[in-house]
């Protein structure tokens, strides 16, 4: 992702966890600073939010935490909740009545992300000697279910291909855009397909950032690191064929970004995860609501797997931290064969 839009994203985020640090005590703003270069921006702002919820659960139903503002809390008042505290915190979020009179309900995935959150908290200053325990280490959690990775299979890629390709079976007002935003749709899923990269990646290019003639993208991948993305002859020209029409979305002479919306701006996530399923619903309408621009990323992390069985090029090529990360790819693949080898014994 370039820097500019980079910036601009990570500013937004940073905003909105200024906005919550504001609601609560001020050792949160010490661990979120604490953790600035741990914590990507949407995380932050994810676990900002899940201690928000929990302090204002803690001054509504706890009476030593009721009797003051949230934002007067102290450090050393985490002392005086145990494990059991926190289990009736979760209790109440798989289930409760808002104020509002309606019912509310969490999956214990979000449970989880809540559990995650308030033992980072703790953590952090368990570490530093200003807590002397971590109570949430006392709670059973749930066992985790290995994800299953969902991608295009056999000829899905295709089939996904050709309706991008001739706009065959889309309605007739989709059918007027397609005309339009053929160069460009096409390009953006060649994109997806060839490189494995993520849709934020994806709308943050710039035209600076692609070099056909080096058959090249660079992209600032998780963590601001830049990376260069190495495209196929294809993809290669099929972002030619798109940049020798972008013109006609009438984009305004400094406007860096490569792929366009119709009224000539960037592009943003949301209209390439509606266009996403747009020609998912006519290719393969019995996946309508299961792939997703990141189940692109699955189809291309699963196919060089195969064809190279080399996973820690595979997380090189996905931008991954951490190889482990990339071995839920691995294990689907070893679940392929192990089909394929009953099917022959069979």
């Amino acid at each position: 992702m370039p820097e500019s839009f980079k910036q601009e994203t990570q500013n937004r985020y940073h905003r909105k966890l200024d906005a919550i640090l504001k609601e609560l005590p001020d050792f949160c703003r010490t661990y979120f600073i604490g953790r600035e270069n741990r914590l990507s921006e949407v995380t932050a702002v994810s676990y900002a939010y899940n201690l928000q919820m929990f302090f204002a659960y803690l001054h509504e139903n706890n009476s030593y935490f009721g009797s003051r503002e949230i934002r007067t809390y102290r450090l050393d008042d985490l002392e005086k909740l145990d494990s059991g505290d926190i289990e009736e915190f979760l209790h109440w979020m798989r289930y409760h009545t808002g104020k509002d009179g309606r019912e509310c309900h969490n999956s214990e995935m979000t449970i989880q992300h809540y559990i995650s959150a308030i033992s980072a908290l703790y953590k952090y200053f368990v570490k530093r000697n200003l807590l002397p325990r971590n109570p949430v280490d006392a709670i059973d959690r749930a066992k985790r279910v290995k994800k299953k990775v969902i991608r295009l299979e056999g000829d899905e890629k295709s089939d996904f291909r050709k309706v991008v390709d001739s706009g065959e079976g889309l309605t007739g007002r989709q059918a007027v855009f397609h005309e339009k935003n053929r160069e460009r749709d096409m390009a953006i899923y060649e994109v997806f397909l060839t490189t494995g990269m993520r849709i934020s990646e994806l709308v943050g290019i710039n035209l600076t950032d692609v070099d056909l003639k080096a058959h090249t993208i660079g992209i600032t991948r998780k963590g601001s690191n830049f990376q260069l993305i190495y495209i196929s002859d294809r993809c290669t020209e099929l972002l030619s064929q798109y940049l020798a029409v972008r013109g006609k979305y009438r984009p305004d002479r400094d406007e860096p970004a490569l792929f366009l919306s119709n009224r000539g701006k960037r592009i943003s996530v949301r209209s390439v995860e509606l266009m996403t399923k747009k020609y998912v619903s006519v290719a393969l309408p019995q996946k309508t609501d299961r792939i997703t621009p990141h189940k692109l990323r699955s189809t291309y992390a699963t196919d060089m797997l195969r064809r190279t069985g080399d996973l820690e090029l595979v997380s090189e090529l996905l931008g991954h931290s951490n190889i482990a990360t990339t071995q839920i790819y691995a294990r689907y693949d070893d679940r392929k064969h192990e089909d394929m080898r009953n099917v022959i014994d069979d």
